[in-house]
């Protein structure tokens, strides 16, 4: 028996109550669930059955599916693929490193034997944004921000903007960047560990302090989903306040006004709300 593994999609007409992304635990599958309609991609034995249809039938192993929107991607040792809904394409070589976003598919690979870069499938032409060393970047309604070589740069669909410093410490909402740099001082003086926060709104670039503290990787979602530290047009960061101490900011583009908010750690910001955590003595 061959222990081959090829990606079957399998769509059903079935009225949900519920929009939401599930792991079935009996048969390996990823799955979305709709309003309108239930998609399941499948890895592994599927029964044949109307409705199943096979997304690859080569002789290697597909591994790391993600899917969106009826949209699937893919990686075995041959290439990396994407199937738009109607047909499988192979983009470009093998990379574990790469997602979909309205309807594009984004992707780190190699551009030579020495070099890698940025690439985005829009489902025709294949285009490279931007050499560089780094695999992360992030994606969100066809826009593509990621660390260059020389710099930090924003696609927006159809223009390329550099907009800093080469920072790994990056968030991306829509065409809306933040991020920080750190500031070059003394770093045994805890007053000089600290980062420039800057912002960009979609035109413009607003330097919002240049006293914050860079937020923890697994707090900030920096890196991984956007969204955490910037919400339409709103950004949340820390800044020192003392050498014991932090305080929660919040930067309104609307207003163009800065608020403290308080004390605190690990900000977060969704839907206009902001939470964070704040210490306090046990009585």
């Amino acid at each position: 028996m061959s222990d081959r593994r090829n990606l079957r999609l399998f769509a059903s007409n079935h009225k949900r109550c519920s929009d939401r992304r599930y792991v079935s635990p009996g048969a390996r599958r990823l799955g979305f669930e709709s309003l309108e309609r239930r998609t399941l991609l499948a890895v592994g034995a599927v029964p044949a059955a109307a409705g199943v249809v096979n997304l690859s039938a080569n002789a290697g192993n597909d591994i790391a599916a993600v899917m969106d929107d009826g949209q699937v991607a893919w990686y075995n040792e041959d290439g990396l693929y994407f199937h738009d809904g109607i047909a499988t394409t192979r983009v470009d070589k093998p990379s574990s490193f790469y997602q979909i976003d309205a309807g594009n598919l984004v992707w780190f690979g190699p551009t030579s034997e020495m070099a890698a870069g940025i690439f985005l499938y829009d489902g025709t032409d294949t285009r490279l944004l931007g050499e560089t060393a780094s695999p992360f970047f992030q994606a969100d309604e066809g826009n593509v921000a990621w660390m260059g070589i020389d710099g930090l740069y924003l696609y927006n669909g159809t223009t390329t903007t550099r907009l800093g410093s080469p920072t790994p410490s990056y968030q991306l909402e829509g065409g809306q960047v933040v991020w920080f740099e750190p500031d070059e001082g003394d770093p045994g003086d805890p007053a000089d560990d600290t980062s420039n926060v800057y912002f960009f709104d979609g035109t413009t670039t607003h330097t919002l302090t240049n006293n914050g503290i860079l937020p923890p990787y697994e707090t900030s979602g920096m890196g991984g989903a956007p969204g955490t530290l910037i919400d339409e047009g709103k950004v949340v960061w820390l800044e020192l306040a003392s050498e014991e101490n932090t305080e929660v900011r919040l930067y309104d583009s609307a207003t163009e006004q800065t608020k403290i908010l308080g004390l605190g750690m690990f900000p977060q910001i969704e839907d206009g709300q902001v939470a964070w955590m704040h210490a306090v003595e046990a009585q």
